[in-house]
C-alpha cells in the first residue's frame, strides 16, 4: 500500500499508514486528532468496525481487473487466437 488510506465516521477518524500504523481518533471528544486510540481496549470493537469498513470499501472502489479482454468482446476469434498462441508456446 502507498501512502495513507482515511476513513471517517460521523464520531471517528481512522487512519492506515503507510508503515502500518493504524491511528483511530474520536472526534467527538478531540476534535484535532491529537490522541491516538487504538491500544485503548474500549475501542478495539470500534477499531474492528472501522477496518472491515476501509477493507470492505477499498476492495469496492479499488476493484481488480476484468477477467475478460474487453478486445475478445468486439472479437470472438482473438480467443481462438490467443489460445493457438499460448500452445505454440507451450509446445516450445
Amino acid at each position: 500500500m502507498y501512502g495513507w488510506k482515511t476513513l471517517r465516521s460521523e464520531q471517528y477518524r481512522y487512519v492506515v499508514e503507510a508503515n502500518g500504523r493504524e491511528p483511530l481518533y474520536d472526534l467527538d471528544t478531540d476534535p484535532i486528532a491529537y490522541r491516538d486510540l487504538c491500544n485503548d481496549a474500549k475501542y478495539v470493537t470500534i477499531l474492528a468496525t472501522m477496518r472491515h469498513k476501509r477493507i470492505s470499501h477499498q476492495l469496492i472502489s479499488e476493484r481488480p481487473l476484468q477477467k475478460t479482454c474487453p478486445i475478445e468482446k468486439k472479437n470472438p476469434a482473438f480467443r481462438l487466437q490467443l489460445i493457438y498462441i499460448a500452445s505454440r508456446l507451450a509446445g516450445r
